[in-house]
């Protein structure tokens, strides 16, 4: 079996809450790691057709001071796993479905990222969802100390 444990860092992008519309978070800094992927867990609420969420992603680079500089949308290309992107949301995931995970793959190149919970089509009610990162490929052994 090989260690996974000490090359990935997990960070909360959005702890598991009810939500009931658009949601936005902080800069997610990628530094000192290779890949990275998107994890969404949803639980009880109306997720279905047509009440459902979609990822927004954007990305920037250090603007030099350590800091995120400004942000793009993400193109086809930049995510695994997300199909086409129109104006940074990809067509898959479509996070429709209650008691489920879903995931994206990014492989950007860029330093910083900014996920974003978008409202599709109809109201989604009482729908509680988290979002994590899973930083992986460190450049330093172990990630976790």
């Amino acid at each position: 079996m090989k260690d996974l444990y000490n090359n990935i860092e997990i960070e909360t992008i959005m702890a598991p809450i009810v939500v009931t519309g658009h949601t936005s978070d902080q800069d997610i800094d990628l530094a000192g790691f290779n890949s990275a992927v998107i994890v969404v867990s949803t639980g009880a609420g109306d997720i279905d057709d047509p009440n459902y969420m979609s990822l927004r992603i954007s990305h920037a680079d250090d603007d030099g001071t350590g800091s995120a500089g400004d942000y793009a949308y993400v193109e086809d290309g930049d995510l695994l796993g997300a199909g086409s992107i129109t104006d940074g949301v990809p067509a898959t995931p479509l996070i429709d479905d209650e008691d489920t995970t879903f995931m994206v793959g990014y492989v950007g190149g860029k330093r910083f990222l900014k996920v974003e919970l978008v409202e599709r089509e109809a109201a989604t009610t009482n729908a509680v969802i988290g979002i994590h990162i899973i930083k992986g490929h460190p450049l330093d052994v172990p990630a976790i100390s």
